[in-house]
């Protein structure tokens, strides 16, 4: 018996329990539209696609309540026009297993499998990427119990909460954030993209690794042109568990229900020089932390590795003084990411040219900014102690 048939026997959805009725939505009242062509589908409000993914949270509820010893609902999380997100806990079992927190994701309307479907096989490329979501396996099970293959996938849970929550607690400083965090972030969000380029495909339960460039060049050259599609400050969560830096939690890439393997001609690589610019505006919303902040197109002049480049940005206000602690350099590369197609880095040199620039970052290098006293390591520390880790267990 499959899953979603389980869960209907469980709530009696074919006798006591029916799902909410959906009326007709009205032209005009908050609308959302399909997201993908095909067959004509009922539009829904926001409110109504909530009412139903409410109903599937409490399926899943009382699904992990009545039917396993092994399982602990936890708490509804979101959604979105795919699907509805649970939190679950995994309990202790002996020796075997310690308890553990995941995220089950399942579609509650019928013709939203095919987005799940999608996320899921995008997510199975991704095995072992450590900036890149995880799908979750129960320890010693070869498959995840009760998983209906169209509907459901389960996920890591990433305990930190979401960029943008960052972003939001950062405001209440009065102060700019360090030049030595931003570019921790920016490396974060290049793995993003290099992991897009040369996926994993791990198997099943794959250590994670720090995504690395191939070093053969013929190896390189192969990149696969997966977009996101989706890339904003609520799609960056921050593990605190990922390992990998010294001063910041790993930011992960979420929600790939959006993702698609871009089909232009390939020696342009549309996906890859796509996802730089998506990284660009994400490191323009952390500097500035003004999430709705239109971006500023103009020409700038910036040296990049010794290198005098003039192009048209996307990024223009970020060299026009009010961000007078920013490292010109930083923000140089952030101007290079949201440059038109034709004038942004490679994958390659903008990853030589960010590494080289992380490698001079030292405290002293800000010694003389008007912030310089906040770039020091146990300062960075001290920050996200307080923005990230602090803040997450107090919800």
């Amino acid at each position: 018996m499959k899953w979603g048939q389980m869960l209907d026997n469980l709530l009696g959805v074919h006798g006591k329990a029916s799902p909410p009725t959906i009326p007709p939505a009205v032209p005009g009242q908050g609308q959302l539209p399909e997201e993908r062509p095909g067959p004509p589908q009922a539009r829904l409000t926001r409110a109504q696609l909530r009412e139903l993914a409410q109903f599937e949270a409490r399926k899943i509820e009382l699904y992990f309540q009545r039917h396993s010893d092994q399982f602990e609902y936890e708490r509804y999380l979101n959604n979105g026009v795919t699907g509805v997100s649970c939190k679950i806990r995994l309990k202790s079992n002996g020796d075997r297993n310690t308890p553990k927190s995941f995220v089950i994701k399942r579609a509650f309307r019928e013709n939203r499998q095919l987005h799940l479907r999608g996320e899921e096989r995008m997510l199975e490329l991704f095995r072992g990427a450590q900036h890149i979501l995880q799908l979750f396996y129960v320890p010693g099970l070869a498959r995840n119990p009760f998983l209906g293959p169209e509907l459901t996938i389960w996920t890591e849970w990433i305990e930190s909460g979401t960029l943008r929550d960052f972003i939001d607690r950062s405001k209440s400083m009065d102060r700019p954030l360090p030049n030595r965090l931003l570019l921790e972030f920016f490396k974060c969000l290049l793995c993003f993209c290099v992991a897009m380029a040369w996926p994993p495909n791990g198997g099943m339960g794959a250590p994670h690794r720090e995504e690395k460039m191939p070093t053969d060049y013929q190896q390189r050259t192969k990149k696969e042109q997966i977009v996101h599609a989706d890339m904003h400050c609520s799609n960056g969560s921050l593990n605190p568990e990922g390992g990998g830096h010294g001063l910041v939690p790993i930011l992960k890439l979420i929600d790939f229900d959006h993702a698609y393997r871009e089909t232009r001609p390939l020696g342009l690589n549309p996906g890859v020089t796509t996802n730089i610019r998506d990284i660009g505006q994400v490191m323009r919303a952390i500097i500035t932390r003004n999430l709705s902040m239109r971006p500023l197109e103009g020409e700038v002049t910036v040296t990049i590795g010794g290198i005098r480049r003039t192009f048209i940005t996307q990024g223009a206000d970020l060299s026009d003084g009010q961000y007078g602690n920013l490292d010109p350099q930083i923000a140089g590369l952030v101007q290079w990411c949201l440059a038109n197609t034709s004038n942004r880095p490679s994958l390659e040199l903008l990853d030589l040219s960010l590494t080289d620039l992380m490698r001079r970052a030292t405290p002293n290098r800000y010694a003389d900014y008007s912030h310089g006293k906040y770039e020091s390591d146990n300062e960075i520390r001290n920050l996200v102690q307080k923005l990230i880790l602090d803040a997450n267990a107090e919800q």
